[in-house]
């Protein structure tokens, strides 16, 4: 999709949501919707999916888009659907003041302007740890590692020297530039471009010395950073970035007593269990606790969807992603609880090919990488909790079995409906799993 096209489509789905509120009978849409499949959800979300039926999936794909988009700068995934749901409830507000003249078209933009962000370029200057180059200089070709110096403040023409900058003298630093929409995007965009390139160059450093142990190799991003955009480069922000840096831990007399029985009750059930079971129960602890050591979003993710297929997909091969999405929503619906949003979990995991075997890098958000571990966690939490309330469960296949019993499957088939056209793969996988049991 192009940047006009993709404009064009938003601006017709805008005035949409508009016509569409502004004849929906709100209170009756309110009055008939009880179903389990929306509990849970944020007033702002609960709204929007009432009114926009499937209108709303179509939204989402379009946004989908356009984080792909190479001039503009998306927003996350939690400021697009915030961005969503207050226009649908500034249309509640204003359903009046809509009807005159050009105030709908009006509102539409100024939606569109509030998705659409331009890029522009930043300079940023970035402290490093455990590195020393004398009067040398590396470069891949996107960062560069010099010694700070006082020639370079200069360069800056900083407005003031103060005590910070002062400290970087003598320190090897990390300068690169970047095109962002804002700050903090742009902070967010050189720490991923750092760490790439350093990456890089712990290579190119293994290939000069292939005898030289890891811990030569442990050279890293420091917290202090400059930034400043190229279009007003005096107005430059000095931060402080905790990155993946580790932090001491001070656990809690409450904290301690709680980690102590959630892994008091995995080894209780552990021990109850088959080896095969146990064993992926194991897997998936692990791989969700690793996945907090990796500094890039996209290995994290990648240790997540390990983990997932660890705790719900013991097939070795085939498509997966609509599969794990309706392991999930079953899971949930099996011990009482709402599910998380499926469609969203099935595309994530369905990038997994692209992360392990495509040439793009950095595909994966922040966002991406905390909806996705607490999908994890949750999994996890609720595997226990099926367990402990069927004690008959010994192997993987009764596990897999007690997801497809009633009304879970019921439950499911609701709350997919719900989701509309988007979530039509995963509903199909579901009638696939409940013919195979039945036949």
């Amino acid at each position: 999709m192009q940047q006009q096209d993709a404009k064009t489509e938003l601006r017709k789905l805008a005035r949409t949501i508009a016509r569409q509120y502004r004849a929906s009978d709100f209170t009756k849409l309110m009055a008939d919707s009880e179903s389990r499949a929306l509990e849970g959800r944020k007033a702002g979300e609960f709204y929007t999916a009432l009114v926009l039926g499937e209108e709303y999936a179509h939204f989402l794909r379009v946004l989908s888009a356009l984080r792909r988009l190479p001039s503009s700068e998306h927003q996350t995934d939690g400021e697009l659907r915030k961005a969503l749901n207050d226009y649908v409830l500034k249309l509640e507000r204003e359903r009046e003041a809509l009807t005159q003249g050009d105030a709908l078209k009006d509102s539409a933009e100024t939606f569109l302007d509030t998705v659409l962000r331009p890029l522009e370029p930043y300079e940023a200057v970035w402290e490093m740890k455990r590195l020393n180059l004398g009067d040398d200089s590396l470069s891949d070709g996107t960062v560069t590692l010099e010694t700070f110096t006082l020639e370079m403040v200069g360069r800056w023409n900083f407005p003031y020297l103060d005590d910070s900058v002062e400290k970087l003298e003598g320190k090897v630093v990390a300068l690169t530039t970047v095109e962002a929409g804002d700050n903090r995007s742009a902070s967010d965009k050189v720490e991923r471009a750092i760490d790439a390139s350093l990456d890089v160059f712990r290579y190119a450093f293994t290939a000069v010395r292939p005898n030289a142990i890891d811990n030569d190799f442990r050279f890293e991003r420091a917290s202090f950073h400059l930034l400043r955009p190229l279009s007003d480069p005096t107005q430059i922000t000095y931060g402080r970035s905790l990155g993946v840096r580790p932090i001491d831990r001070n656990v809690s007399p409450k904290e301690a007593e709680y980690v102590n029985d959630l892994l008091g009750r995995v080894g209780l059930i552990r021990e109850r269990i088959g080896s095969d079971l146990a064993g992926r129960l194991r897997r998936t602890l692990r791989w969700i606790g690793s996945s907090t050591a990796h500094t890039n979003y996209d290995d994290k993710i990648l240790a997540l969807c390990s983990g997932l297929e660890a705790a719900l997909l013991p097939e070795d091969s085939g498509l997966k992603g609509d599969l794990l999405a309706v392991r999930v929503v079953l899971l949930s619906v099996s011990v009482g609880e709402p599910s998380v949003d499926a469609i969203r979990l099935f595309r994530l995991y369905e990038s997994r090919s692209d992360l392990s075997h495509g040439s793009d890098i950095d595909l994966c958000t922040e966002q991406d990488y905390l909806f996705l571990r607490s999908v994890s966690v949750m999994v996890l939490r609720q595997t226990m909790e099926l367990l402990e309330r069927k004690p008959a469960i010994a192997d993987c296949e009764g596990f897999l079995d007690a997801l497809l019993e009633e009304p879970s499957v019921s439950e499911a088939e609701v709350w997919l409906e719900n989701l509309g056209s988007g979530a039509r793969k995963i509903r199909e996988r579901l009638n696939e799993l409940v013919d195979k049991k039945r036949a």
